[in-house]
């Protein structure tokens, strides 16, 4: 009623109601809510509805592009005492949120990553080669690019903390970074 008041055409009013009933609809990713933290379920939420992810990761392989023995890896590193079920819906979770990159939709993904993080094994020897083997094998794609930053770059304002810039292909949604750091 309130759209026909502002002078919206039925098409207007139709789309409306359809993004309005998409949005109380709850993620894929709310079906790990127990091992989920709330402020990554935005984040997911972020990356799902994103078109362009542009990705910077001084310390590990993106969890976009991780296998999964480096996410399990990776997870067990940062949740040591976890019981391994859990451990294992956090890798689960964290492999099912790559199925984006296989849509016909898919969004432009760019990572950038620190030379250390192909020095840093993670996993073991073998983990580290079929890391690498899918890196090589997701930069084939024509909607993924993966640059490493050499050494030799030395010092430069990114290296202190992973961060991930979100564009929309909605125009009246702003582009968005996310970013970590040790004070939030």
């Amino acid at each position: 009623k309130l759209l026909e008041t502002y002078g919206a055409d039925q098409q207007e009013i139709e789309e409306f109601v359809v993004l309005a009933e998409r949005a109380n609809e709850p993620g894929w990713w709310h079906t790990y809510r127990d091992v989920l933290p709330n402020w990554f379920s935005a984040y997911v939420s972020l990356e799902a509805g994103a078109q362009t992810l542009r990705t910077y990761e001084p310390h590990y392989v993106t969890g976009l592009l991780q296998t999964h023995a480096y996410a399990r890896a990776v997870l067990r590193g940062g949740f040591p005492g976890e019981a391994d079920e859990d451990l294992g819906r956090r890798v689960d979770l964290r492999l099912r949120r790559q199925g984006l990159l296989d849509r016909p939709d898919a969004p432009t993904l760019w990572v950038v990553m620190e030379e250390a993080v192909l020095h840093r094994v993670v996993g073991g020897p073998e983990v580290m080669r079929e890391q690498i083997e899918r890196l090589l094998e997701v930069s084939e794609l024509e909607h993924v690019s993966v640059d490493v930053v050499p050494f030799t770059a030395g010092a430069h304002v990114g290296a202190c903390a992973p961060f991930t810039y979100f564009r929309f292909e909605e125009p009246e949604l702003p582009d968005i970074v996310y970013t970590e750091v040790l004070s939030g």
